[in-house]
């Protein structure tokens, strides 16, 4: 018998080092030290970021930019935290930018406190996962100028999304106080989706997660904070009511559905922020769903005599609805104008069954909404913070317009909007092609139309 030769590998010996870059440091994984991005950040779609002392020459020029325009770029100076949490550092930039720019667009009042703001950096101060969720909205947001920033709200957006996964995993086991930031992130990001203007429904894929997790944070008998639990239930109502654009039974519109809550009459009644997201509308955006409904009653059982006494009664509470402010803006009495013409068009709409023709008598019917509509929303400022609900009504009312002088004053309204976001594009690119469905066939008309049109093209847009 012949000597055995041992043709084993050696195992390669590796020493510790401690200069990788510091996100292989906090997951405990080799780096190979690759600049501007080793190899490990790389795959996995992290944020590869390096101790300020080891920076060098080596560092990509247009990431190095990038990263110098988030630094140093803030509207007004930096008001730093005592200490500035881990994920912000290097980005006090952005966070600004969040403050001063992104989170005053997602409210409709601006004589309140706003929750995006205090809120979400107070739970912030603890949540690496929310930390990038928040630089994820706002670098999403200013991408619509600067276009480098896209970059940035990726990776924030993937280091997200994969620190959720990983989160959600543990929920059931988590405290009540380790469910909110994690509820908090989902919420931020439903709004990265509509600012990021996606068209795939992936807003709905979140909502659907947010509905789950604020019913166990609502029924958990360890709740101590009533107004975070306010600020979540809020943010999903109007998402969730908004998301009722179309009408059809087994379509696009089937998966904009979420339930409701509660009468969102009753949200945040007696606090600071009641009404940050629906101003002074409560009672119409109630009807809303309400009058989705409906169309489904329509369509299942016709104009029956409960269906009618139904339809008569969300009328009656729309037209008698008058706008209400207590901040003396004219704007408030505009854009309340608006909703209210575009719940009469959405409620006139839905006794048109999907199968039939519309008829002159339904297009005289809606067509005065439409021009009230038109007339308030031109005259409204572009400063105000009304413009931060403008799509669902702008879609509803939209999806009617047969006037070409009419759908050239509502392109021009959207065309010359300062919000700065990508939303405002796609709802007139949207309205655009379902105009020119409507014009090969009328049977395309209102939110009916809208729907087919939306499935034809594929398209199912974040709306918010």
């Amino acid at each position: 018998m012949g000597t055995e030769t041992d043709t084993s590998v050696p195992r390669a010996s590796y020493s510790r080092v401690r200069t990788g870059c510091l996100t292989c440091r906090r997951r405990r994984k080799k780096c190979d030290e690759r600049r501007p991005r080793c190899v490990g950040c790389e795959r996995n779609h992290l944020l590869c970021s390096w101790p300020h002392s080891t920076l060098n020459s080596s560092q990509d020029p247009q990431e190095h930019q990038v990263q110098n325009e988030a630094k140093s770029s803030s509207l007004v100076p930096a008001k730093r935290l005592s200490t500035t949490p881990a994920v912000f550092r290097g980005h006090e930039g952005l966070v600004d930018f969040f403050k001063h720019m992104t989170a005053p667009r997602l409210i409709a009042r601006r004589q309140i406190e706003n929750p995006f703001i205090t809120y979400n950096l107070r739970i912030a101060a603890s949540c690496e996962t929310l930390q990038h969720a928040l630089l994820a909205v706002a670098s999403c947001h200013r991408a619509y100028l600067e276009p480098g920033f896209s970059v940035v709200a990726r990776s924030h957006y993937a280091v997200t999304i994969r620190s959720m996964k990983h989160a959600i995993t543990s929920w059931s086991s988590c405290s009540f106080t380790d469910r909110l930031p994690i509820l908090a992130s989902a919420f931020a990001l439903c709004w990265y989706e509509i600012i990021d203007a996606n068209l795939e429904g992936s807003l709905y894929h979140h909502l659907g997660a947010c509905s789950a997790m604020l019913r166990d944070v609502e029924q958990d008998s360890r709740n101590t904070e009533p107004q975070l639990l306010g600020f979540f239930a809020e943010q999903y109502s109007y998402l969730a009511i908004a998301a009722n654009v179309c009408f059809g039974l087994s379509t696009v519109a089937t998966k904009r559905r979420p339930q409701l809550p509660q009468p969102v009459q009753n949200l945040n009644l007696g606090s600071p922020i009641h009404g940050f997201l629906f101003g002074y509308a409560h009672e119409l955006h109630d009807a809303i769903p309400r009058i989705r409904n409906l169309a489904d009653r329509f369509a299942l059982e016709g104009n029956s005599a409960h269906v009618q006494a139904e339809y008569d009664k969300i009328y009656s509470t729309i037209t008698s609805w008058e706008p209400r402010t207590a901040e003396g803006d004219p704007a408030y009495e505009q854009v309340g104008h608006m909703y209210q013409a575009a719940c009469l068009v959405y409620l006139r709409t839905a006794r048109h069954a999907q199968s039939e023709q519309p008829t002159e008598i339904l297009f005289s019917q809606v067509e005065p909404f439409v021009k009230t509509f038109l007339d308030n929303f031109k005259s409204l400022s572009y400063e105000s913070s009304a413009w931060n609900m403008f799509m669902w009504p702008t879609y509803v009312v939209g999806s009617c317009i047969r006037d070409p002088a009419q759908r050239d004053v509502l392109s021009q309204i959207l065309g010359n909007s300062t919000m700065q976001m990508s939303a405002v594009d796609t709802t007139l690119h949207c309205l655009s092609l379902h105009w020119k469905e409507l014009d090969k066939d009328v049977g395309a008309y209102g939110p009916y139309g809208l729907e087919r049109t939306m499935r034809l093209h594929k398209l199912d847009p974040c709306v918010g």
